[in-house]
């Protein structure tokens, strides 16, 4: 191994076959673990390496046992070390070998003639043990071997598949949006928010999107949902915030007057006081750009008033907008502007899909305007996809909205790059929908 390259001399002649591994999945007594990694010269195979300083160890992960079948191993097992209870196994291994290599501190011992590799999991109850024949090596190589890593590295590899698969079993999502936090997959793309009539950009939302290794995007509500179910929603909210905090650096030399951005909070979000700190230097830094912010909290989410209501009028001493998104979609939309100091509104989008096409829904939306003009909230309308809504939508007196009618959501790159064409009056236009 040369820093994170496999070389590999025995394929590819004269010029070795090399594989880029990347940043570990673990590190664990000086031993780094990649859990899941195609190599080049086998592009569709999915290996578990375990790499020491000097020594480095590569298997099929979902034949942690059988690929041991013919090596010169007599035999290998991992066991629970609490009861003996053997786990997995192949070829023979005697019960005193196998306890005697389970009370064995070191990594490695000589035992009737048998060279035997030991390594336990920090993490689960098991143990996994490597046993090589006498006869399979000179006594010279059985004395290096004794003392050396590569046989105590073999245990590892077996207890590593385990452990990989435990994960697997455990929930596997769990441990790809682990992964990802660790491996930085996340970013964030912004959807222009729009002055309806004159098709300026006043403001972009920040969606979270998620790239997975096989470069295939993870819908935001599958991640999302099971990040909440896994108890992680600190983790990506911690993360969204630091990646909006980089992109507005982006952004800053090239922003327009009274240009926003928004941002989503979950529930649990809004009831933690660490994302109100976090938040706090966010705005600090935006202030001194004269770049607003606001944060949507979704209607969908059931967010309780006592332990919230404190940290949304923190957040609003930041200098933070307060809105409600998805509006009408979810729970209690009246007793969320009643029991919050709400700023701003957004109206759910399938309302404004019914543009047109359902009188019921086109009927509440003037009573939403009416609401919320009552109370001093603003408006915004969310998907928007055509002409026709965009000019119903205007006739009700809603002046703000997104959607594909305007913009895609784009990189922060492109929309630096678009930002001042479309912040001027007449700017904007739908055919960014084609070029998105």
């Amino acid at each position: 191994r040369k820093d994170s390259r496999i070389v590999c001399s025995s394929l590819g002649g004269d010029s070795p076959a090399q594989s880029q591994l990347g940043p570990s999945d673990y590190v664990a007594q000086g031993v780094d673990i990649w859990t899941h990694r195609s190599l080049d010269f086998a592009p569709n195979t999915p290996f578990l390496i375990v790499a020491s300083k000097e020594h480095l160890g590569v298997i099929n992960k979902d034949l942690v046992l059988g690929s041991l079948d013919g090596s010169g191993i007599a035999g290998a097992s991992i066991i629970n070390p609490v009861n003996g209870h053997v786990i997995m196994s192949t070829g023979s291994i005697a019960l005193d070998l196998q306890k005697a290599a389970v009370n064995h501190k070191g990594h490695a011992l000589h035992y009737g003639g048998q060279l035997v590799g030991v390594a336990r999991s920090r993490h689960i109850d098991a143990a996994g043990i490597v046993v090589i024949s006498a006869d399979q090596v000179s006594s010279q190589v059985l004395r290096s071997l004794q003392t050396s890593v590569p046989i105590g590295l073999l245990a590892g590899l077996l207890i590593g598949g385990l452990f990989y698969r435990s994960l697997g079993m455990r929930n596997p999502v769990e441990t790809e949006l682990k992964t990802a936090l660790t491996r930085r997959q996340f970013s964030l793309h912004y959807q222009p928010v729009v002055d309806i009539a004159s098709g300026r950009w006043i403001g972009a939302e920040a969606l979270l999107r998620w790239i997975g290794v096989d470069g295939k995007s993870i819908p935001p509500d599958v991640f999302l949902s099971n990040a909440q179910t896994f108890g992680l929603m600190d983790d990506i909210t911690k993360e969204m915030i630091a990646l909006l905090s980089r992109d507005i650096e982006l952004f800053a030399a090239s922003a327009p007057s009274d240009f926003y951005f928004s941002f989503n909070l979950c529930a649990s979000d809004v009831a933690n006081s660490r994302v109100v700190a976090q938040l706090g230097e966010l705005a600090r830094a935006c202030e001194t750009k004269g770049i607003d912010l606001v944060a949507e909290i979704t209607e969908q989410a059931k967010i309780d008033h006592e332990s919230s209501s404190y940290n949304i009028k923190g957040i609003q001493n930041l200098g933070i907008k307060i809105a409600i998104d998805d509006f009408g979609a979810g729970y209690s939309s009246l007793s969320y502007i009643n029991n919050f100091d709400v700023d701003v509104i957004k109206i759910d989008r399938s309302f404004i899909m019914s543009l047109g096409k359902n009188e019921a829904s086109e009927r509440l939306i003037p009573h939403i305007v009416d609401i919320a003009r009552n109370l001093g909230i603003s408006v915004i309308a969310e998907g928007i996809e055509n002409f026709q809504q965009a000019e119903i939508l205007l006739q009700h007196g809603i002046s703000q909205g997104q959607g594909w009618h305007f913009a895609k959501a784009m990189p922060i790159g492109e929309l630096v790059r678009l930002v001042s064409q479309y912040s001027q009056p007449g700017g904007a236009s739908a055919n960014l929908e084609a070029s998105a």
